[in-house]
């Protein structure tokens, strides 16, 4: 999976999780042209929104993982 996380005085996501596919590489290659310099480098706003993210995706896969696995064994 791919990400992209634009900072400076604030982080944004640019391009949310995607696996990387040939057509995927080229929306995240169009994405990265998009990205400027710009403010300040709050590097830590970055990373907090990147772990928050990935945070964020593990708990959902859990989700999925537990409502797939108690379909399943109600079969």
């Amino acid at each position: 999976l791919f990400s992209i996380i634009q900072f400076s005085n604030t982080a944004r996501i640019c391009s949310d999780f995607m696996k990387l596919t040939q057509t995927n590489k080229h929306i995240v290659l169009d994405n990265i042209k998009k990205l400027y310099a710009d403010g300040m480098t709050n590097l830590w706003s970055g990373i907090h929104l990147g772990l928050t993210k990935l945070k964020d995706y593990n708990n959902l896969n859990k989700f999925y993982d537990v409502t797939y696995n108690s379909k399943v064994g109600q079969h």
